[in-house]
């Protein structure tokens, strides 16, 4: 598909064969921040996502996050948060922050659950997937001092904010498949 950043209409090409294919959440974790260098292909992207309406946006804090000590939120608050372009963030179904933190040694080991900023609350990436595909209402999630609940699932926290994550580079059953093969027309629908 030739350097990236790729035009913005492959993406929207990606967009239309999931929806088409009934894909029921899209997460794609690419910042769309500069537009791209057709003012048409952001226009077709922006459609794409309106019309797909099921797609979520990663959002992200720029700088290091603090945590005062004194805090006892469960969730971090920011004072910065870079998005993707407006006419793609506004139609997303959601948004989801990837930061993470690393521990004192550099190695990054847990990713904060939920992070806020100007009132409004941002799950990580994965989590805020999950949420959505599960279907879930804000009444069925629950963060408590060490753990956050969904429905009847308990998921342990560290320090009320941060869930441990796993690098491990674990193969799962489903079958991966590659951006341009998709645009290629290699993958059916099925997959």
């Amino acid at each position: 598909l030739g350097n990236f950043p790729w035009t913005h209409t492959y993406h929207a090409d990606l967009i239309d064969f999931l929806k088409k294919s009934k894909a029921r959440v899209v997460v794609m974790d690419i910042f769309f921040t500069q537009p791209d260098a057709d003012p048409l292909a952001d226009e077709r992207m922006g459609e794409a996502i309106k019309k797909a309406g099921n797609i979520i946006l990663p959002v992200f804090m720029p700088y290091r996050i603090s945590i005062p000590a004194s805090s006892m939120d469960n969730f971090i608050s920011v004072d910065n948060l870079v998005e993707s372009r407006k006419e793609f963030s506004d139609n997303t179904l959601s948004q989801g922050h990837i930061n993470l933190l690393a521990d004192s040694d550099g190695v990054y080991r847990k990713l904060p659950i939920a992070i806020r900023y100007s009132g409004k609350t941002f799950f990580s990436l994965g989590l805020e997937a999950a949420l959505k595909y599960m279907d879930l209402r804000p009444d069925e999630i629950n963060l408590s001092n060490n753990y956050m609940q969904i429905r009847n699932k308990k998921i342990q926290l560290e320090n009320s904010r941060f869930a441990y994550i796993n690098f491990s580079g674990l193969e799962t059953a489903s079958p991966r498949f590659a951006f341009s093969d998709v645009i290629k027309g290699l993958v059916g629908p099925e997959n």
